[in-house]
């Protein structure tokens, strides 16, 4: 026999949907956000490595599919994985992949007041973006390649400043050290991820840094996703 809901379930109802975590993703615990995260196969369509731009409204999922992916918790994105048989990202979790957090990346990315005085434009965003991909990466470089690019690795990422102006003196082409482990990744038939989350949030609230950053960036990709 079927009831009807009362005034108190609704109320109930209510405080348990919105005790589910939808648009917090980014402020859960490990063990909190992985015992609500519920993978929509829809949405798993993002693992597709032909498909290198997300978007949708607040609360739809993307920072949890980020979070589930880009962390060194391997048992959750292989859990995923399960839903996903159809997309050709399947097993992209396996031993064949890495997943690299370009941003956000805490002290490893930037701080706001840094970006304003530097990124003055798209086409210097588009530098910007190119040379943190050259950071993001440089574990993964080969040992001549690390030594050679070092002046750009070095400085801390808060000094933006210096970290430009390595790359405009750098006696080598980084594209060169990128193009010899996209080879060798193509050979061994593994991929690498390099993922970015909470755009919205670059540049801090004032100023009009995030508009220039992420046409920077979406024009960097524009420009080398058929190379990588």
């Amino acid at each position: 026999m079927r009831r009807r809901l009362t005034k108190q379930d609704c109320v109930e109802l209510r405080a348990q949907i919105s005790n589910l975590g939808y648009g917090q993703a980014e402020a859960e615990s490990r063990s909190l956000f992985a015992s609500r995260l519920h993978p929509v196969p829809e949405h798993l369509r993002a693992l597709d490595p032909n498909v290198v731009l997300v978007v949708g409204p607040r609360g739809s999922g993307k920072s949890q599919l980020f979070s589930a992916f880009f962390s060194e918790d391997d048992q959750l994105g292989d859990a995923i994985m399960r839903y996903a048989p159809g997309t050709a990202g399947f097993q992209m979790r396996s031993s064949s992949a890495k997943w690299k957090r370009a941003h956000p990346a805490g002290t490893g990315f930037p701080d706001d007041r840094a970006l304003a005085e530097q990124i003055d434009s798209v086409e210097t965003a588009k530098i910007f973006w190119y040379v943190m991909l050259v950071r993001t990466l440089a574990d993964e470089l080969d040992r001549e390649s690390r030594q050679s690019l070092r002046p750009l690795v070095r400085p801390v990422a808060a000094d933006l400043g210096a970290i430009l102006k390595a790359d405009r003196d750098l006696a080598v082409n980084p594209t060169v050290a990128l193009d010899m482990l996209e080879r060798r990744l193509e050979e061994a038939g593994q991929w690498i991820f390099v993922g970015y989350d909470e755009l919205d949030t670059l540049g801090g609230s004032t100023g009009n840094s995030c508009p220039r950053l992420v046409r920077g960036l979406i024009a960097f990709w524009s420009d080398y996703s058929r190379r990588w």
